[in-house]
């Protein structure tokens, strides 16, 4: 994209240069857009996708450490979750990282990193979205979808906040 943005700048410099025109090209206005990483789940700067690769792979910490503030990240997966009610793959990439997010700072609660108050989804992990995750899982028709709920639901449910 960066590519076909400078040649087209180029051939209007050469076009302008071409018929003797007098042309200055203004660095600072030239802008060039990225439809291809716009396609990408992301959420504060980081790509969702490459996220749990990378977070399989072993580097959650790493991964978690990339949301400036995982708590808010938390809630506004979920919100976007809730918006891509029609995308199956996206919503499961959402809750995927969610279950992430929720996991990490459970643990980090467990080492004692910090107090319950500061965890991901409310005090002590408290969410007050269960209830619609289990009403949504039984609608669920993609088996990814499904799986990243019920992942998801399991991690919650093992907070005492959430039964």
């Amino acid at each position: 994209e960066l590519k076909q943005a400078l040649d087209a700048e180029v051939l209007l410099l050469d076009r302008a240069a071409a018929i003797g025109e007098r042309f200055a090209w203004n660095h600072q206005e030239f802008r060039v857009e990225y439809p291809s990483i716009a396609a990408h789940l992301s959420v504060d700067g980081v790509f969702l996708v490459s996220a749990l690769a990378a977070a399989r792979a072993g580097d959650v910490d790493h991964v978690v450490a990339k949301f400036p503030d995982p708590a808010r990240s938390f809630l506004t997966l979920y919100r976007l979750a809730l918006e891509a009610a029609g995308d199956a793959a996206a919503a499961s990439v959402y809750l995927g990282v969610m279950e992430l997010l929720l996991l990490h700072a459970r643990s980090k609660v467990e080492e004692g990193a910090f107090d319950p108050p500061d965890t991901v989804g409310g005090s002590a992990g408290a969410f007050s979205g269960v209830a619609h995750l289990v009403r949504e899982l039984g609608g669920a028709r993609d088996v990814r979808l499904r799986d990243a709920a019920l992942c998801l639901l399991v991690a919650l449910i093992d907070a005492e906040a959430n039964t």
